[in-house]
């Protein structure tokens, strides 16, 4: 088969041999049929393809057998010092491979490449020119040491491409990389590789991709197939500058078109365990990623991507797992999802969710997008589905939006959630698509420039407070008599948390508000905080506007408590009214007012306006000054 040059595929003769034909066409192209099985002995080396020649190889349901290694053992009784791979294109060459045989049983097997330094190397095919390869098989070849392993397909060069059509590709084996751990099965290094309906599985890297790594300058694409029960391991990456992944990792250009990515799984340090992309340049549409494992990204991983957005379009995430972001992990870039459902995906640590990282990055959103039953093994992670990290972080929406289901949970919430909804889904309650994770915490709601924000059940009691319309709640409730005055009535606690951010509960001028306690509590966050800093009352009523305090509990446990007021920096933080300062009319007629603290005067109540007291306790409060339950300034009313 070499034609007795020993180190070529191509002759200038014919040769005379009964294990294959040979056949010359006037343009040149030489085909080779195969008749038998062909198995290298001591001292063969690969089969050539040199530049300027053409080669038609017809497996006719044989094998070809380098010799030198199989899944059970290297056959180092046929192993030169550092081994061979099987076959070679050389630039400018052109090979086309193919089994005309019924069965299609034609395999190309037994390479093993052990090359100890920076030299690329395959265990079965190197293309630096052409490859066109047609319904074979390609399976137990193997790799070791090598700068740049692709154990059974690897590519380089910038003019090189190749096609692979309906190619079993399996149980091969890349061990450890000198340089880089890019040690993979299918390694397309540069110029521009296709493979249709091609299957890649059973595949295993020692340090670096399972399947397919697509490096910075190459283009790659995939149309069908499938890339299934490949492992990679990932336990060097961050110490070499490559992202392994179970199934495939980019950083070129790659698209994937209705493949299926199942079954693969990343070693510790890895990413990615369906897909891992590190490139502005990624398009997968119509697949289904399901059943892969990883440390971060069980299904897919987004790391880096520049001008460009990557898209996952048409395309179902589930059933995979990580340590952390079981469906997709994306932690440095942005993405589109566009008709895409992820969902039964699980986390051991944190978050099944689709996690995104890192401010100024952007979430798209088109279509049918479905978040939503993925679970996180960690009892203290309660953010399972999609969570935002950083208020520098948006989710953009980019179509119609009918029929999703968006279960979020945010880190921040103090700037609008969702850009861009109403022009899209104008007619649309935000509800309808987004659900906080957690809906006895956080409410979407659509702010006065059309975008949607997310905020907490202290910030919508606000806005009741003030006299706004506020969405539907498990909260409190909102009842408007003829005349005006608004009843609310509390159907649980409510804490502010430890912050300064938020407003106090503010009945604003002209509002007249009845608040039914209802034997809960109202909590600011901020009674332990006496030397903290923080500032805030519980509730401010402004001049010209009435607030009434009732408790319809049988138990009459209703409380107003947390309130500390230190620093001047707005009129309702002047130092004065831990718990209520009163400009208005306030009447209390039951309920406790208690551990609140003022760094003036007015621990419990400071008024300034007229208060009436009808029942009630007020205790435990505290003011620097005076007043440490009610002071009672200059002109105003105590009764």
């Amino acid at each position: 088969l070499n034609s007795n040059t020993g180190d070529t595929i191509y002759s200038e003769k014919e040769p005379e041999t009964s294990l294959f034909t040979v056949k010359d066409s006037e343009d040149g192209t030489r085909t080779i049929k195969l008749l038998s099985d062909i198995v290298a002995t001591i001292g063969d080396v690969p089969l050539v393809v040199t530049p300027n020649k053409e080669v038609d190889l017809d497996m006719n349901g044989h094998v070809i057998d380098r010799g030198l290694y199989s899944k059970d053992e290297v056959k180092h009784k046929n192993r030169a010092l550092w081994g061979g791979n099987c076959i070679n294109v050389q630039e400018n060459a052109k090979l086309t491979i193919k089994d005309n045989s019924v069965a299609k049983t034609g395999t190309i097997t037994g390479g093993y490449f052990n090359q100890d330094g920076d030299l690329a190397c395959s265990g079965a095919i190197i293309n630096k020119g052409e490859c066109n390869i047609d319904d074979i098989t390609i399976k137990e070849n193997a790799t070791m040491n090598g700068n740049s392993n692709g154990a059974g397909f690897l590519q380089e060069g910038d003019s090189s491409k190749a096609v692979l059509n309906r190619v079993t590709i399996t149980d091969n084996f890349a061990g450890d990389g000198v340089y880089f751990p890019t040690g993979t099965t299918v390694f397309i290094k540069a110029g521009t590789a296709t493979l249709n309906n091609c299957k890649v599985t059973n595949n295993m890297s020692w340090e670096g991709t399972g399947a397919i790594y697509i490096e910075d300058d190459a283009t790659f694409e995939m149309n069908g197939g499938e890339v299934s029960n490949n492992k990679g391991n990932g336990s060097k990456s961050y110490e070499r500058d490559n992202n392994p992944a179970g199934g495939i990792s980019n950083d070129g250009k790659m698209t994937l078109n209705s493949v299926t990515i199942k079954d693969n799984s990343i070693g510790w340090g890895g990413s990615g365990g369906g897909v891992q992309n590190n490139s502005q340049y990624a398009e997968i549409k119509n697949c289904t990623i399901t059943g892969n494992s990883a440390g971060s990204g069980g299904g897919v991983s987004i790391s880096y991507n520049g001008s460009n957005i990557p898209i996952i379009e048409n395309c179902t995430i589930t059933g995979n797992s990580a340590d952390q972001g079981g469906g997709i992990d994306i932690s440095g870039g942005s993405v589109r999802l566009k008709n895409v459902t992820i969902t039964g995906n699980t986390a051991r640590m944190e978050g099944g969710r689709v996690n995104l990282y890192y401010w100024g990055k952007y979430l798209y959103l088109n279509g049918k997008v479905v978040i939503k039953d993925n679970v996180c093994e960690n009892p203290y992670d309660y953010y399972p589905n999609l969570y935002l990290t950083s208020s520098g972080i948006q989710v953009i929406v980019e179509g119609d939006l009918t029929g999703s289901e968006i279960l979020f949970s945010l880190q921040e919430t103090e700037q609008p959630f969702i850009w861009q909804f109403c022009d899209y889904n104008n007619k649309e309650d935000a509800e309808k698509f987004f659900y906080p994770e957690n809906a006895n915490q956080y409410y979407v709601i659509v702010d006065e420039y059309g975008q949607i924000k997310v905020i907490n059940v202290w910030q919508i009691l606000t806005m009741a407070f003030a006299g706004q319309d506020v969405s539907s709640n498990t909260a409190f409730s909102v009842k408007d008599a003829e005349d005006g005055t608004r009843t609310i009535k509390l159907l649980r606690d409510i804490d502010a948390g430890k912050s300064s951010d938020p407003d106090p509960l503010k009945v604003v001028e002209g509002q007249k508000v009845i608040l039914d306690l209802n034997g809960h509590t109202i909590d600011r966050g901020l009674k332990d905080d006496w030397y903290g800093g923080y500032n805030a009352n519980v509730i401010a009523v402004e001049k010209d506007a009435e607030l009434t305090m009732n408790d319809s509990s049988r138990a009459k446990t209703g409380l107003i408590t947390g309130g500390n007021n230190r620093y001047e920096d707005a009129w309702y933080c002047t130092n004065i009214g831990g718990g209520i300062y009163n400009q208005g009319t306030l009447t209390i007629n039951a309920g406790t007012i208690s551990d609140n603290n003022s760094d003036k005067q007015g621990g419990g109540i400071y008024n300034e306006g007229n208060l009436t007291i009808n029942g009630g306790t007020i205790s435990n409060n505290r003011a620097y000054l005076q007043g440490g339950g009610i002071y009672n300034a200059k002109d105003a009313t105590l009764t």
